[in-house]
């Protein structure tokens, strides 16, 4: 095995290109992959966030109580929306930050303040700094839709039964209120019904009574 200062020259130059060329393979992949990450965390939770927003605004309109558990996933998937957000804004001033570095590191060892081992020393620095950051967001935005998702799983299901039943009870209480109303009516009806021929009864009682008043006045009279 040859030692990278006892290699010669050509040897050298084609360790160089393919170190270069496989640097650039393997930053390409894990551009491709991080983009891939975020697409998927930020679709997953938007996703879900909404679908959470619709299920609360149903539940509202028919006058359902919300369960607390709808809230909770709410919350959590919110969260992660957010942290993704937040992690592409950081991933973006993070790109800017090494190449900003890596340009003030060439600029030091073109001027012969420095030299090439301490270039990629530097780099390596500046590459490693806040990388976890990036790392721990990622990790806490899935953990959080995981969380969000066994949220539903485990209360979200008892939760809708007890909805259900609500429904149910106050479809039953709507249908009693119909039934009495209904009953009502028909009883005034039926009882104004039965008032009608009094009245008529009385008026032709009135009708002969007066009939013989008038008689009696033209008897009078002759």
């Amino acid at each position: 095995m040859v030692k990278y200062s006892e290699a010669p020259d050509d040897q050298t130059k084609a360790n160089l290109d393919y170190i270069g060329l496989r640097w650039k393979q393997l930053n390409d992949l894990e551009d491709k992959r991080t983009d891939t990450t975020l697409n998927y965390l930020f679709l997953v939770s938007g996703g879900a966030a909404a679908a959470t927003l619709t299920y609360i605004g149903n539940l509202t309109k028919d006058g359902t109580s919300v369960p607390p558990s709808a809230f909770w996933m709410l919350g959590l998937f919110s969260i992660a929306l957010i942290l993704v957000g937040v992690l592409k804004i950081c991933m973006t001033y993070y790109a800017l930050g090494v190449f900003t570095g890596w340009r003030a590191i060439v600029r030091s060892y073109y001027a012969d303040q420095i030299t090439w081992s301490d270039a990629i020393k530097s780099d390596e620095k500046g590459v490693d700094r806040y990388l976890w950051v990036i790392h721990t967001l990622i990790v806490v935005s899935f953990l959080s839709i995981t969380a969000g998702v066994a949220v539903g799983f485990f209360n979200l299901q008892e939760e809708s039964s007890r909805v259900r039943t609500e429904k149910a009870a106050s479809s039953t209480a709507q249908t009693s209120d119909k039934a009495s109303t209904s009953t009502a009516n028909s009883n005034q009806g039926f009882s104004d019904g039965r008032s009608q021929p009094a009245q008529g009864s009385q008026r032709s009682t009135e009708l002969p009574a007066a009939a013989s008043a008038k008689k009696e006045v033209i008897q009078i009279k002759e």
